[in-house]
């Protein structure tokens, strides 16, 4: 499991610790999600807490409304070679990505995160609060505009604890490999969220 999770690029400098509590028995996803919320939080630290993200392209957060600007902080973190930001319109908030040969004023891609969202699982329309963003809904504009620009990495869906939400900027290896170890959330269906559906069907 641990030299699994290293080699898909996940907290590859586990201690000692949280190591030995992977290898008592087999891991099931509560161990798993505890692990990773314990290794990203880095007891703390926030300047080891920021390394350990950024290293791995982990981001792990609270399941509930975000500030916005907040939430553009913490990917840009994780995705330092492209450029993000959060604008409130009138419509609700737009979301907008660009590259190296591109400005945040010029880019195309963008997506607006309108006042009122569908739920993906009830299909009822809901509310979206602008001042306060679902981390979710946020991560996936994210994903849908990475696909757009062609960027191989995605944020896909890892095991997390209760109350959190923890996603990886990973490749469609890296994620393959994650679902191979049972790492990734099985109540998301993870390649339609990190719209790598394509590149499967290309792949088979």
């Amino acid at each position: 499991m641990i030299a699994g999770w290293r080699d898909a690029g996940l907290a590859r400098e586990l201690d000692a610790r949280w190591a030995a509590r992977l290898m008592e028995s087999p891991p099931n996803e509560a161990t798993k999600a505890m692990v990773i919320a314990a290794h990203y939080h880095a007891s703390g630290d926030p300047v080891e807490r920021a390394w350990r993200a950024q290293s791995d392209r982990v981001l792990e957060l609270l399941d509930e409304p975000t500030a916005p600007e907040a939430l553009a902080a913490a990917t840009q973190l994780i995705l330092p070679e492209v450029r993000i930001a959060a604008r409130r319109t009138i419509e609700g908030l737009e979301v907008r990505l660009a590259t190296d040969r591109e400005t945040l004023a010029t880019t195309r891609a963008r997506v607006t995160l309108r006042r009122m969202q569908t739920h993906a699982r009830s299909g009822r329309a809901r509310a979206v609060s602008i001042e306060g963003l679902p981390p979710r809904s946020f991560v996936y504009a994210l994903n849908v505009l990475l696909e757009s620009k062609d960027v191989a990495l995605r944020f896909v869906p890892l095991v997390a604890m209760p109350g959190r939400r923890a996603w990886m900027a990973a490749t469609l290896a890296q994620s393959l490999h994650l679902e191979d170890l049972d790492t990734l959330d099985a109540d998301e269906p993870w390649r339609a969220f990190a719209r790598f559906t394509d590149a499967l069907a290309l792949a088979s």
